[in-house]
């Protein structure tokens, strides 16, 4: 009866320690693609940003809706997805072929690193060139704009 006991308490021990690895590996995984976002008084977004992770999904996996941020503008919506490689992909949902769009990304002193129209609703930025740092994304449709801070490890 008593090592009934003791495998039982043995037993509970184990399932305790894997649930609690599996939850610890799971907020991990769900950790390597941080997005926050900042509002001022009036409730406003007035930043966001997002960090590139070389730790981030591969390829295959870049699918997944976790490394995928949207943003809409008027008529348009902005999708933007990173990649562990260092590139970034835009694609205009609801684009037209009459639309003027465009990306841009800007070093945080204003120095214009890359622009890149936005032909055939989609465009791929490759920052794996660059150093570790901050950079801005600007992503223009029409004259409307959004800006995307981005943060490369």
């Amino acid at each position: 009866m008593r090592q009934k006991h003791i495998m039982r308490s043995a037993m509970k021990k184990t399932l305790f320690f894997y649930l609690l690895f599996s939850f610890g590996l799971i907020l991990s995984v769900c950790g390597q693609n941080r997005v926050s976002f900042a509002y001022d008084a009036a409730g406003n977004r007035v930043k966001r940003e997002i960090v590139l992770s070389r730790s981030m999904p591969s390829e295959a996996q870049d699918e997944a809706e976790s490394n995928t941020f949207y943003d809409s503008l008027g008529q348009r919506t902005v999708k933007l997805a990173g990649t562990s490689a260092g590139i970034l992909k835009i694609e205009i949902i609801g684009y037209e072929p009459s639309d003027n769009a465009f990306a841009e990304v800007y070093s945080l002193g204003g120095i214009m690193l890359l622009s890149q129209a936005v032909k055939d609703a989609t465009a791929e930025l490759d920052i794996s060139g660059r150093p570790s740092g901050t950079y801005i994304l600007n992503v223009t449709v029409n004259g409307q704009q959004t800006s995307w801070k981005i943060a490369k490890q």
